[in-house]
């Protein structure tokens, strides 16, 4: 009988970690891809920021990104952001 209840109660228990888990990666996977859209706006600020700037179109902004971020060696998202905020500055 006691080990009828052992085997309850670790079954419970391992049903209750597997949740626990499942949220804990939907929460990461929901926190992940807030980043990557939060991401994706800034590059398009900053492409829009350099179009406005240059007299460029959209591929040609992206490429200017493209290659200060390789020339610096920081992320695109970092360059964009610095760039945009730059811009914020500037503008007031």
């Amino acid at each position: 009988m006691e080990g009828g209840r052992v085997k309850l109660f670790a079954a419970q228990a391992s049903i209750f970690i597997i949740n626990v888990q499942a949220r804990e990666s939907a929460q990461t996977l929901s926190e992940m891809l807030q980043d990557a859209l939060a991401g994706r706006e800034v590059i398009a600020a900053a492409r829009g920021v350099l179009m406005a700037r240059h007299g460029i179109d959209e591929a040609s902004a992206m490429q200017q990104l493209l290659t200060e971020s390789r020339r610096d060696r920081k992320p695109l998202r970092d360059i964009s952001a610095e760039l945009v905020s730059s811009t914020r500055i500037a503008g007031r």
